[in-house]
């Protein structure tokens, strides 16, 4: 009797066990290669993130940018953390333009994150944002430390219109003017660039760190140096949604899915005409920039992925009709038939919640949605995956069914050692 309790309390401390390595977390990173980093560049260039319209291309540990204002280059390093660096070199003689165009690519390094982000399974949307709210603590972080009896302000004087003309103040050592900054640019650079800044985002998710700082400097030059590295021991399966949870927290709290009188669902490039007999007077919306409106304010376009929500005002009487927004994505740029809405301030019957998306016959009173072509209605239930990494992140804590079969397996086996020990008894 004493040797089976022995084996049952060796059975519970195996549980125990059990329970505590399911707990333990096993996600790992993807490995970033140059291969799926130039996959993932690809990605993005071809998706709706790529608002500056980048042409990109990786070779040799460099990564090509070419846009219409110019092209950059990064160079990358992947044998550790990944690594992404942008030099900008900065001489005295360059004119302000010239020093905003290069100064303003410091946050180029950003792609570099989207990319390895990507690879772990975030959308670009979703990795996009984290990083735009982050950018945005960087610099007031960056302006709350800034020494202000060392700042400088600038005057661009060079596009005034003709004949008019400055007074300036010789004792005022602090204002540069953009005619006059070659003479001032290492004055300049050294002011505000002097010590190195870093960010990183332990406030968030610790993903990556950020610096910029001066290199080789001379009296005449030198380079601000913006190196991002990522850390690929994060949960990146964090940010997974980050994007919906900003645009939620700037949404109408008050309109849902729900109750809105008119849920539309749209996917990018595709338009929603306003129907009345009454003039719509005007709207507002909170959100994404996910719409636009016409300026007769009968049309609404979806111009981005996202989600948007609030109202159209119809009428003398300003009789507002709540709506609410969903963009998907137009996975393969389709020219898609426009829908309807039919608003009016005598129609306060309306259905609530009327989906614009839906062609049943019930509803053609409120909804003119045109059904020529149902291959290309806003009605799809598929949703754009722009992840590029066929294997997802794994979930954290091993599966249930290997916890399973490992206590099954202790179970069995500390019973039959109970058997053997109860028959060895009754034999003695």
């Amino acid at each position: 009797m004493l040797r089976i309790k022995h084996v049952f309390i060796i059975l519970l401390l195996l549980i125990l066990v059990m329970i505590n390595i399911s707990s333990m977390s096993y996600a790992t990173a993807v490995t970033v290669t140059d291969s799926n980093l130039n996959t993932a560049l690809q990605k993005f260039v071809s998706s709706d993130s790529n608002k500056d319209n980048y042409k990109i291309s990786v070779s040799n540990n460099i990564i090509t940018i070419t846009s219409d204002k110019g092209t950059y280059t990064l160079n990358y390093d992947l044998s550790g953390k990944p690594t992404f660096i942008y030099e900008a070199n900065i001489s005295q003689g360059m004119s302000y333009a010239d020093f905003e165009k290069k100064t303003d690519n410091l946050s180029i390094v950003m792609l570099g994150y989207l990319a390895v982000a990507n690879i772990q399974g975030v959308e670009y949307e979703d990795s996009a944002a984290y990083f735009a709210k982050n950018l945005l603590q960087a610099a007031f972080s960056r302006l709350s430390s800034a020494n202000t009896s060392n700042s400088y302000t600038i005057y661009d004087d060079t596009n005034m219109s003709d004949g008019v003309t400055i007074e300036k103040d010789p004792s005022d050592t602090r204002t540069i003017y953009a005619s006059e900054f070659g003479d001032h640019v290492m004055e300049y650079v050294n002011a505000m660039y002097g010590e190195k800044t870093s960010y990183k985002d332990t406030e968030g998710f610790n993903t990556f760190e950020w610096t910029t700082e001066r290199q080789d400097v001379t009296t005449t030059s030198c380079r601000l140096v913006s190196t991002m590295i990522v850390n690929l021991d994060a949960d990146f399966s964090k940010l997974k949604g980050y994007s919906g949870a900003i645009t939620d927290s700037f949404m109408n709290g008050d309109i849902t899915e729900q109750n809105a009188d008119y849920l539309i669902k749209l996917k990018v490039g595709q338009k929603c005409n306003i129907v009345s007999s009454e003039k719509i007077v005007g709207y507002e919306t909170s959100g994404s920039s996910c719409i636009e409106f016409n300026s007769d304010k009968t049309v609404i376009t979806a111009t981005a992925v996202g989600k948007a929500n609030g109202y159209i005002y119809v009428g003398d009487s300003n009789t507002k009709k709540s709506i609410y927004v969903i963009v998907e994505a137009n996975t393969e740029n389709q020219t898609l038939n426009p829908i309807s809405i039919k608003i009016d301030t005598a129609s306060n019957s309306n259905p609530s919640n009327v989906d614009i998306t839906k062609t049943d016959n019930s509803k053609t009173d409120e909804v003119k949605a045109d059904t020529s072509n149902t291959k290309t209605t806003a009605n799809t239930d598929t949703k754009d995956d722009s992840t590029i990494s066929a294997t997802t992140l794994p979930k954290t804590g091993t599966s249930e069914t290997i916890v399973v079969i490992g206590i099954s397996i202790c179970m069995i086996l500390a019973i039959i050692f109970a058997i053997k020990n109860k028959k060895y008894k009754d034999i003695k």
